[in-house]
């Protein structure tokens, strides 16, 4: 199945119009959090990190599956002062 992976964070959002092949949800979420990872990476080498955003996944009508947020792809006492109450 084809889903998206729509980015989107305090600084603006990145709408996914390609989308990627997956197996099934837990794969697209596995993904998910894989980009995550690497994208909040990337900022915390430029000295910025914050763990404000989400990927929300997306199938070809548009419709959301599944939300990934930011902080809940990592661990740690730092990332607890970004803790959301749900």
């Amino acid at each position: 199945m084809r889903l998206f992976f729509h980015h989107r964070a305090v600084s603006g959002e990145i709408i996914d119009e390609v989308g990627l092949e997956v197996e099934d949800l837990d794969q697209a979420l596995a993904v998910a959090i894989a980009n995550v990872r690497r994208v909040v990476s990337n900022e915390a080498s430029r000295g910025r990190l914050d763990l404000r955003g989400r990927v929300d996944v997306a199938d070809y009508t548009g419709n959301t599956l599944s939300t990934v947020r930011f902080e809940e792809c990592f661990t740690g006492d730092l990332v607890e002062g970004y803790r959301t109450e749900s």
